[in-house]
This record gives C-alpha cells, sequence and structure tokens, in this order.
C-alpha cells in the first residue's frame, strides 16, 4: 500500500505551536512599531507647521519675515532663501542665526 503522510494531530499541534508564538511575536512587534510610527507621524505633522516647504517652487513660504527680509527661490539650490535687502545678507535657514 501506499505510504501514509504522518498523523494529522501531530503535525497540526506543531505548527499550531509555531504560530501561537510567531503572531504572539509579531503582535509585540506591530505594537511597537504603531508606537514608533504615531511617534514618527506626529513629529512630521510638527515640524510641517513650524517648517515649511523651502523646495517647492510653486509655493512661497509662508513666514513672518522680520522687516527688510524678503523670499528668493535659487534656481541654482532649488531652494528658497532668505535675503536682507537692508544688508544685501542672504540665509538659507529661517529665522537666521543672531549674531552676536
Amino acid at each position: 500500500s501506499a505510504q501514509k503522510p504522518p498523523p494529522p494531530s501531530k503535525k497540526k499541534q506543531q505548527s499550531s505551536h509555531e504560530q501561537d508564538s510567531s503572531s504572539e511575536h509579531e503582535h509585540v512587534q506591530s505594537k511597537s512599531q504603531k508606537s514608533s510610527l504615531q511617534n514618527a507621524t506626529a513629529g512630521l505633522d510638527i515640524k510641517k507647521q513650524s517648517e515649511p516647504d523651502l523646495q517647492n517652487p510653486h509655493v512661497k513660504p509662508n513666514i513672518s519675515l522680520y522687516p527688510g527680509w524678503v523670499t528668493n527661490w535659487s534656481r541654482s539650490q532649488k531652494r528658497w532663501y532668505f535675503f536682507d535687502t537692508r544688508t544685501n545678507k542672504s540665509v538659507w535657514e529661517w529665522p537666521p542665526p543672531k549674531h552676536g
């Protein structure tokens, strides 16, 4: 007669045990991943609000500049920069670093 496959009960037990341990592990992992993901997105939201998109040529950064400052698009760097018309100084970051 043909060879019989191993009894299903034994095999099932083994695989269900494996699944249990892996799903438990996955559960722990997904939990920690979820919280780190939430933190990441929360951080992104905060960053988006405080740091405007300086690399979108169509959207001028909505920043309250100091008097005399203007926002210009740098074609070579493909990003916005900030220019002080009174001192002819330009900076990439806003607010500009305070000197002194």
